[in-house]
């Protein structure tokens, strides 16, 4: 998904899994073998295409990693099935005067490009208030700012003085750290490794 490989190519590369790992009965290695040498994404495959893909408008996929995300860092999960923390743009989806005052044109139209990426997308307390409010009304609000919110992906974000690309960029990189963290790729054994 994320990095544009077509979901139906997993049903070519299962169907012939079969005849290749029942012939020593060496099932793990020869499966993680076949997924490794038939197109599973290298780490740095996923950063190149996690940093540019707008991600928003799959909500449910983008919910399952905000979710996973989220509870990797908390003893009791967090409900997120009450309907009121819900997935927001940091720099909005339409900015006010605000924001375009803020950056420079060239900043401003890339920040609107990059909107929808996972590095300007968070979780936040379902208050369509705070929509197009300023980096710093977002922080600093009582009930839902970032400053307030118990949510580990708001921790970083309720420290910050402003939202810019250099800090969107920081923020990648620690999203990315976690990302690969909770989901690693596996590495590549010889045959025979384990059994």
């Amino acid at each position: 998904y994320i990095t544009g490989e077509p979901s139906n190519a997993l049903s070519k590369l299962f169907q012939g899994m079969y005849s290749k790992t029942s012939k020593d009965g060496k099932y793990y290695n020869v499966l993680e073998s076949i997924l490794l040498n038939q197109g599973f994404p290298t780490d740095e495959e996923l950063k190149q295409s996690l940093k540019l893909k707008p991600l928003y408008k799959d909500k449910d996929k983008l919910n399952y990693v905000f979710q996973r995300l989220e509870n990797y860092y908390h003893n009791e999960p967090i409900d997120f099935h009450n309907g009121k923390i819900i997935i927001g743009h940091i720099f909005p989806q339409k900015p006010n005067k605000d924001w375009k005052e803020k950056y420079s044109k060239t900043e401003f139209e890339y920040m609107k490009r990059v909107k929808d990426t996972i590095s300007n997308l968070t979780l936040i307390g379902s208050d369509s208030n705070l929509r197009s409010k300023s980096f710093s009304c977002k922080r600093d609000d009582i009930i839902y700012g970032y400053k307030n919110s118990k949510l580990y992906l708001n921790g970083y974000l309720g420290k910050l003085d402003e939202w810019d690309l250099l800090k969107m960029a920081e923020r990648f990189e620690n999203l990315y750290k976690d990302i690969i963290q909770i989901w690693r790729r596996p590495e590549m054994r010889k045959i025979g490794d384990v059994e």
